[in-house]
């Protein structure tokens, strides 16, 4: 499975969605659900994948309610 822009994903880490892939370097840019911004390589994402430890899934749905109570 190789990884889609705009896709959610869930691994050991969370959920997180793509927002970059880079086919040339292997680069791939991850925004955790949290908003964290992190970073992996295809061959870290190639592993996930033959192991089975990572699977789409559909885009969580985020309760604003919940994330403003949470900043007072």
């Amino acid at each position: 499975m190789k990884p889609t822009i705009g896709n959610w994903y869930q691994e050991g880490r969370g959920k997180f969605e793509v927002i970059l892939f880079n086919e040339d370097d292997g680069s791939i840019e991850i925004k955790d659900s949290d908003g964290t911004v992190d970073k992996m390589c295809i061959d870290e994402w190639d592993e996930l994948a033959e192991n089975g430890d990572i699977e789409l899934i559909d885009e969580p749905v985020f309760d604003e309610e919940e994330d403003e109570e949470e900043e007072e």
